[in-house]
């Protein structure tokens, strides 16, 4: 089963953000960020200790132009780090870091969505996803809505954000596939606002023919022994005369 293993979030102005956090060696790692900036552009980059380059799994954007995405990265080195988001100009950013563990090595996302709004709440319906995952999710508000922001009710909170001294509002947050695969937030007043969200799997289960054919193999040294039946009035094998 997917499970939660740290969370971590900040917030700048600035054309790059820097934020540590800590992967355990628990297991089957997968690291996610989620990122937010005030411009409908893309970061140049997003890169987990150095040199391990995170990948876009998913984006939105709201109607002025607050862009919302989730980078993932498989199998990332364990330990404390930095991951850090570069832009190639300077703007409001803030993000929130989720690490889980007994994830999928190579291809941790089980499905990505997300949505838009111009109201007081919003959903993203990721489907059928199994029990066994993890949902995450990013969500931007335009302006300060940290005070009135809630997550779903099977939500956990990761990370709350609000950029001075515009009030870009993110955060994130995570639920158990066993929930179900809808996530959403609400806060007070309307406001163009934009979210994404993934779930994450686990290993799938493999069939390992080495095994199989050990479970398989004649066992010489287990000996099956089918017992004589003699009919009424006969005389036994082990008793006639030799």
């Amino acid at each position: 089963m997917a499970t939660f293993d740290a969370g971590s979030s900040d917030d700048v102005t600035a054309i790059s953000l820097t934020i540590a956090h800590t992967i355990s060696g628990a297991g089957n790692p997968a690291l996610y960020v989620g990122v937010a900036g005030n411009q409908a552009v893309n970061p140049l980059s997003v890169i987990w200790n150095v040199t391990e380059t995170m990948t876009e799994t998913v984006v939105r954007t709201n109607s002025v132009n607050d862009r919302v995405h989730i980078f993932e990265r498989a199998a990332p080195t364990t330990g404390t780090a930095n991951y850090v988001i570069l832009y190639a100009s300077s703007q409001e950013i803030c993000a929130v870091g989720l690490s889980a563990t007994d994830c999928h090595q190579t291809t941790p996302t089980e499905t990505s969505g997300g949505a838009t709004t111009t109201t007081t709440s919003l959903s993203t319906d990721l489907g059928a996803v199994a029990s066994t995952s993890l949902l995450f999710d990013m969500e931007v508000n335009d302006s300060d809505k940290s005070a009135s922001l809630a997550a779903g009710a099977d939500q956990t909170v990761v990370g709350v954000i609000r950029v001075s001294p515009l009030g870009l509002t993110g955060a994130g947050s995570r639920q158990a596939g066993s929930a179900g695969g809808v996530m959403s937030w609400s806060w007070t007043g309307n406001e163009s606002s934009a979210m994404v969200a993934v779930s994450i799997q686990s290993p799938a289960a493999t069939f390992d023919p080495a095994l199989m054919a050990a479970m398989s193999r004649p066992r010489p040294d287990i000996v099956f022994h089918r017992p004589t039946v003699v009919a009424s009035g006969m005389t036994p094998p082990s008793q006639l005369p030799t």
